[in-house]
């Protein structure tokens, strides 16, 4: 009889527990928000393993070759659905009722405390100091009854009211220069002790940065001259195998061993030992691109602060990106960015921490370098929230006369690495070309004009971090002058590291530069012959838009007639998947194919004149042709254009004048 009850009352047990988990699940508030939760997990679960990008692993076949690098068109509809404008969303609305003026004192703005609605209010702030890596300490309170000179970078800073209620709880900073300039010696800047600016993002590419921050790269380019270096190649798969050549100049993709980070031979410390004064600057210090330091890397560090950001308002990494993957595709469940601490963002915080140390030093030399991880690492399309600011940061910069001696780089290290953009022909070929801008003193180029004229080539030429750094060499030593034309090694190869000042050869291919076959982006080209029909049609194609180019001064130019071709190729990225190599999962990569368009490599005669062009043409059908770039002038054109104004350079390519 016991056995037979305990086969009865466990069936009832059962039923009951089922019973109380069904009213809790749906009988309750809290328990159709568990079931909520529980049914969003496993979409995103379930949307993750359909939807996951294909990370497939393709190797260039091509490598010995010259490089042909690679043109294409940033609106192609194959990566159309890949950009969205982003909703902005705004930070907390609360006021700073503290500011750290220009000297470096932190004081009270009285009128922020009254627009706060705040009074009778007793404040202390108190000192963020590194203790290492990982760790960082608080200083012993000190309470705030004046304008106070802040011996250190940063302080927390709380204030409470009569009540012991706490209503003001923030960080703020300053440069604490005096130790510095008493300590070391430091010279100012000129023309032969220039500083440099570097300021970068994490996984933008050359396109992505096109497309998302147009404001920054049009003021890059019509008001600060930068040179954009389109066939700027990755050197490895994450941010350090590319930085580390940027900023030491050692190889870095594990075939040679390199030393401990605390060991690692930047460059900024050589600036240092020639006067400069450096500020080391990131947003990440958990997964922070270089970690490890024993001892502070630079005379003013960021990781402090940002270590101190997580104390002083908790954050949880998961939590954030799940909001920043929602906020970046406008799904907005917080009323405030999640790129927020307080009522500020965390990379603008970390700009004006990186722009004070610019102006506190002045005339000073500096070496300067900033790398911005979060904007960009995860969900690309969010960088176009900081066009305006980082514009706005080099607009301060130039009208500050802070760049009249100083050189500026706005750069990344590769594309975005876990987005369905690597799933096109193009984004799987851009993200092998990271953002590399260069800005140079108007003064250094009129006085060393070679230097203008090889940089402008470079841009159209296979280069890497490693030519940077040499740069960055021969700006620390003033070494401006002239050198010869870079030649071939003793082993016939071209060497891989040259200065962009230098002109680097138009044969160099990917193993010449060290880049491995997975991240070459050469193209491979293979002749096509002239009386191809396709070829035929895209070449008049051409000679139509050289004409619309002429429509304007139709008074001025003669009509651009076809007249023969001299070469056609076609050309493409000769690269094989490589299986073995790749390490995630995802079902649609049974199903997802390679597909690669169709382009050619034109080279055509025209009359009058006897002009050369040569175009990239993007060829889908005779009625889908588009010119990849530039049309290219590639003969001498003398006096021909000569009634076209030396300011219109695009016009006087074209232009044979009647």
């Amino acid at each position: 009889m016991a056995v037979m009850r305990d086969y009865l009352i466990t069936p009832i047990m059962i039923c009951n527990s089922r019973r109380k988990v069904s009213r809790f699940l749906f009988g309750t508030c809290q328990g159709r928000v568990f079931l909520a939760i529980l049914a969003i997990v496993g979409l995103t679960y379930i949307n993750m393993l359909i939807y996951m990008p294909v990370f497939q692993v393709f190797r260039n076949r091509n490598v010995h070759a010259p490089c042909l690098i690679p043109v294409f068109d940033i609106y192609d509809k194959s990566i159309s659905d890949q950009f969205w404008s982003q909703q902005p969303l705004p930070c907390e609305g609360w006021l700073n009722i503290f500011y750290v003026t220009s000297s470096g004192k932190l004081t009270l703005n009285n009128s922020a405390v009254g627009l706060s609605g705040l009074h009778d209010i007793q404040c202390h702030y108190r000192y963020i100091h590194r203790k290492s890596e990982t760790e960082f300490v608080f200083s012993e309170k000190h309470l705030y009854t004046k304008p106070t000179y802040l011996d250190g970078d940063f302080v927390h800073v709380e204030c409470f009211n009569n009540q012991k209620n706490r209503v003001y709880n923030n960080l703020h900073f300053n440069i604490d220069a005096k130790p510095i300039l008493k300590s070391k010696k430091l010279v100012n800047e000129s023309l032969d002790r220039l500083s440099v600016i570097a300021f970068g993002l994490d996984s933008v590419s050359r396109l992505i940065a096109e497309r998302k921050l147009p404001k920054t790269m049009k003021y890059l380019r019509q008001n600060l001259g930068a040179y954009v270096f389109t066939g700027h190649t990755r050197l490895g798969d994450s941010s350090f195998p590319n930085l580390n050549p940027l900023l030491t100049g050692l190889i870095s993709d594990n075939t040679s061993p390199v030393p401990p980070v605390h060991k690692l031979p930047f460059i900024f410390k050589n600036f240092s030992e020639h006067g400069a004064v450096n500020v080391f600057v990131e947003d990440w210090y958990k997964v922070a691109t270089f970690k490890g330091f024993t001892d502070q890397p630079s005379m003013h560090y960021s990781q402090p602060l940002v270590q101190a950001m997580d104390q002083v308002r908790p954050s949880y990494l998961a939590l954030d990106k799940s909001f920043q993957f929602l906020q970046s595709h406008n799904i907005p469940l917080r009323k405030v960015s999640a790129l927020c601490f307080g009522n500020e963002k965390r990379y603008k915080i970390l700009m004006n921490y990186y722009k004070k140390f610019i102006e506190t030093y002045g005339n000073t030399r500096k070496f300067a370098f900033s790398w911005i991880n979060e904007l960009a690492h995860d969900f690309f399309n969010m960088v176009e929230l900081a066009d305006g600011d980082i514009r706005d940061l080099f607009k301060w910069l130039k009208e500050s006369g802070k760049l009249d001696n100083a050189v500026l780089l706005f750069f990344s290290d590769h594309g975005p690495r876990y987005s369905e953009i690597q799933n096109t022909d193009i984004g799987r070929v851009s993200n092998l070309l990271p953002l590399m801008s260069i800005a140079l003193p108007k003064r250094l180029t009129e006085k060393y004009p070679h230097i203008a004229k090889n940089m402008k080539i470079n841009t159209e030429r296979l280069t890497t971090n490693h030519d940077v750094f040499l740069m960055l060499k021969d700006i620390l030593y003033a070494n401006y002058e002239k050198q010869p034309v870079v030649t071939p090694n003793e082993d016939g190869m071209i060497p891989h590291e040259i200065s962009l000042f230098r002109e680097i050869p138009s044969s160099r291919s990917c193993a010449e530069a060290r880049i491995s076959d997975v991240f070459c982006p050469c193209y491979s080209s293979v002749r096509v012959p002239t009386s191809d029909e396709r070829i035929q049609t895209a070449a008049r194609f051409v000679v139509n838009k050289i004409n619309d180019i002429l429509k304007e001064v139709r008074s001025k130019c003669a009509k651009v007639e076809y007249k023969s071709i001299r070469h056609a190729s076609l050309i493409f990225p000769d690269m094989q998947r490589d299986l073995s190599q790749e390490r995630a999962f995802s079902l649609r990569g049974y199903f997802w194919k390679v597909e690669s368009a169709t382009r050619f490599l034109i080279s055509l005669h025209t009359e009058p004149g006897n002009a050369l062009f040569e175009a990239r043409i993007d060829y889908r059908a005779t009625n889908d042709i588009k010119i990849l770039g530039t049309i290219l002038r590639t003969n001498a054109y003398g006096n021909q254009s000569s009634c076209i104004d030396h300011g219109d350079r695009i016009r006087r390519l074209y232009c044979y004048c009647v």
